[in-house]
């Protein structure tokens, strides 16, 4: 089916007057034709020819509109707050797929919700058919949509048609989690195992889990955190977070040694760069080596872990300890409490070990609550003191009498 533009929605998307394209109709200059609307007929335009018109006029350079789009999300415009710069960059990495995918060249003419619903099936036809890949370029096109609307070169009827592709997952997330012991298994593992790497390599490996796991931190905020952060005196951490928040996070004791040993005696010393996280010569480290170091040491020892499940680990491990949700939420940077509540994974067997354990540790408080309670009354000299008779004995006692 053609798709057809009133005079109003062509001139937004092409930013040429209405008056100028009847003038350019009524001369021939551009096909057009009548269409009925209640009593009266109206010029339409196909989208050929009002992607032509825009093509023509080249109102702005694409790689412009590209640079004000990453403006308007570093300032947080449309969403309002700033986006961090690892969704900025998926997102025009969404848009570079498209471009890839359709084999067009890149300007806001040859973007549509048809090009998008292409690219769908050159992904699957490509075995890329994963979730996130197809997730990755609907986020991109739809945000550099918003913008191009609110520019007047786009239409918000395309935009609709663009939402009606969203991608489905086939199936629901895995929201991994680690117990202490596959905790610590983990870290043994990356510790033992033989990586035909440098022994550095596995020490930067251990301190990035350490972030995740201990402190809550994201994958971004680890790699992006600086030793003058830290308060050593407090024992706390101060975190950039999402929407460039600024949040602290308390430094367990572990952690707090582990962080004075790294940089103290791994760390390679630098002047150039504050991080705490370095390669082996010194730079900082990349969000996509951050990511596959973790995503490497899962596979290889078998134990199924992501960068966001360590920070769930996080938030799992630390409520199991007593720690409210409340403080959770602080820690970890979320505005809702139920975001953290959702983070705080538990399962059947571990619900019902955690029942089990209160109830001993109420009767053991009660025990020793009775035993302080008896100590600290005054012994009587001259009161004897009642021994209770045992229940069985006295039933022994009883069939005896009854014997007799």
């Amino acid at each position: 089916m053609i798709k057809l533009y009133t005079l109003k929605e062509a001139s937004n998307f092409t930013g040429i007057s209405e008056s100028v394209l009847r003038k350019k109709l009524n001369q021939s200059e551009i096909a057009g034709e009548y269409q009925l609307k209640g009593n009266r007929n109206i010029w339409v335009l196909t989208e050929s020819v009002v992607h032509q018109l825009a093509s023509d006029r080249g109102r702005l350079p694409y790689n412009e509109l590209l640079e004000q789009w990453k403006t308007e999300q570093q300032a947080g415009i449309h969403y309002k707050k700033p986006l961090s710069s690892h969704t900025i960059q998926a997102n025009l990495r969404g848009l570079e797929l498209y471009w890839e995918s359709t084999h067009l060249e890149p300007n806001i003419a040859n973007l549509y919700p048809e090009g998008l619903a292409q690219t769908f099936i050159v992904i699957q036809e490509d075995g890329l058919c994963h979730y996130s890949k197809r997730k990755c370029v609907y986020d991109g096109i739809t945000s550099f949509y918003k913008f191009l609307i609110r520019k007047n070169l786009k239409v918000q009827s395309e935009l609709d048609e663009i939402r009606a592709l969203l991608p489905k997952r086939k199936t629901p997330p895995e929201r991994t989690v680690l117990t202490e012991t596959k905790l610590e298994a983990l870290l043994e593992f990356n510790e033992n195992h033989d990586w035909g790497k440098l022994s550095y390599d596995k020490k930067l490996n251990r301190m990035l889990i350490f972030l995740m796991a201990n402190a809550g931190l994201r994958l971004e905020e680890a790699i992006t955190v600086k030793i003058s952060n830290i308060n050593w005196d407090e024992h706390l951490l101060t975190v950039l977070g999402k929407g460039q928040k600024i949040r602290m996070v308390g430094l367990q004791d572990e952690l707090y040694a582990e962080l004075q040993k790294w940089i103290n005696e791994i760390r390679p010393q630098t002047k150039v760069y504050d991080f705490i996280l370095l390669n082996n010569v010194g730079s900082p480290l990349k969000t996509s080596s951050a990511y596959h170091r973790i995503y490497r040491l899962a596979k290889q020892s078998k134990i199924a872990i992501s960068p966001h499940g360590l920070r769930r680990t996080f938030a799992t491990l630390n409520h199991h300890k007593g720690v409210q949700v409340e403080a959770l939420r602080i820690s970890l940077g979320h505005e809702d409490l139920k975001t953290t509540e959702g983070y705080i994974l538990t399962t059947e067997r571990e619900a019902a070990s955690q029942l089990i354990e209160a109830e001993r540790r109420l009767k053991k408080n009660s025990i020793e609550e009775q035993v302080a309670n008896y100590e600290k009354q005054e012994p009587s000299v001259n009161k004897v003191p009642v021994v209770q008779e045992h229940p069985i004995s006295a039933l022994l006692r009883m069939l005896e009498d009854d014997d007799l």
